[in-house]
């Protein structure tokens, strides 16, 4: 599917374009919205070996702990306390959404009064 989305893509001649595509069974669609048509750009090794590193090394990490937590689950029959990882998911998306709306508070206030008006 990526694929026929790509070629389709690919294919257009007249930029901004917009156009459905659907895969061969026709019981999926994209909608695609091409604006311009750019060359590919890449990085120099050199100036992301660093990042990519971390983000293999992080990977794999975690890897690992996934392993050794069912590997210790198994041998010691841990049982997961799920509400509690639920209960920090949930803390964390009310966090964000009260940031958000204090954000949106905060641009929605007029000025404040400068001093010189308070006189």
């Amino acid at each position: 599917a990526d694929q026929a989305v790509k070629d389709a893509i690919l294919k257009l001649s007249k930029l901004p374009s917009m156009m459905v595509v659907a895969n061969q069974n026709q019981d999926k669609f994209w909608v695609v919205l091409a604006q311009s048509k750019e060359s590919a750009q890449y990085h120099e090794f050199e100036k992301i070996k660093d990042d990519l590193r971390q983000m293999l090394m992080s990977k794999k990490i975690g890897e690992m702990l996934e392993a050794k937590v069912a590997e210790y689950a198994a041998k010691f029959d841990l049982v997961e306390n799920s509400l509690y990882f639920d209960e920090l998911k949930n803390n964390k998306k009310l966090a964000q959404n009260n940031m958000q709306t204090l954000d949106l508070a905060a641009k929605n206030e007029p000025e404040n009064e400068s001093s010189d008006d308070l006189q």
